[in-house]
């Protein structure tokens, strides 16, 4: 089963939340996601921060 991008939301001026299709969640800064996206792949090390509660 392929997982596919649902929908994005800030946390803060800084954080990007992201929801998936199988109702998972990650939250990105900023540079993370220019890093993934000029990679056009996730680097095996790389592990997305917590959500705050």
């Amino acid at each position: 089963m392929s997982v596919k991008f649902v929908n994005i939301g800030l946390i803060d001026d800084q954080t990007i939340m992201v929801e998936f299709s199988d109702q998972s969640y990650a939250a990105f800064t900023v540079k993370e996601l220019l890093t993934l996206q000029r990679s056009k792949k996730t680097p095996e090390s790389f592990e997305p921060k917590a959500l705050p509660n």
